[in-house]
């Protein structure tokens, strides 16, 4: 028997629409995410490129309020993805960009960047601020986040 080796890109998008980008208009549907990947790389790499990543590719993860998400394939498709993600442009009817933050080979993996990676951001939003009353604020909104962490089994819209 053999073992399916997969890898899984920890991806960042932005609405760049002309509009407030704000948390209805950045929303974004996994299986939409799903369809532009596809239509991308079958622009790209034509019906083979299709044939080839369709039986991995999955979307595993999807959050819209830090507008990260996690995308599944197997080894063997990896080129064909990665090279089809930057040239993403429309999902749901919306202009978007997307920006590889890493590649991993487990979720766990994966799930250990994306708390190191969000840990620094909010470093970098607590060292912005200017006055101890804003501070105050920030500590004590981050102290009503509750963790969350990836859900294997499916995807997680949070």
């Amino acid at each position: 028997m053999v073992r399916l080796r997969h890898r899984y890109l920890v991806t960042e998008y932005s609405v760049t629409d002309g509009r407030d980008s704000g948390a209805n208009n950045a929303a974004i549907r996994s299986n939409s995410v799903m369809e532009a990947l596809t239509s991308s790389i079958k622009r790209l790499h034509g019906v083979h490129g299709v044939a080839v990543t369709k039986a991995g590719l999955l979307v595993k993860y999807i959050n819209n309020s830090t507008q990260i998400l996690f995308i599944r394939m197997r080894r063997s498709a990896f080129t064909l993805v990665t090279s089809a993600i930057p040239f993403l442009r429309q999902v749901d009817g919306k202009n978007v960009t997307f920006k590889t933050l890493y590649t991993g080979a487990t979720i766990n993996q994966c799930n250990k960047f994306l708390v190191k990676y969000q840990r620094r951001k909010l470093e970098e939003q607590y060292g912005s601020l200017k006055t101890d009353l804003q501070r105050q604020l920030f500590e004590r909104e981050l102290g009503n986040l509750k963790p969350y962490s990836v859900q294997i089994g499916n995807v997680l819209n949070v």
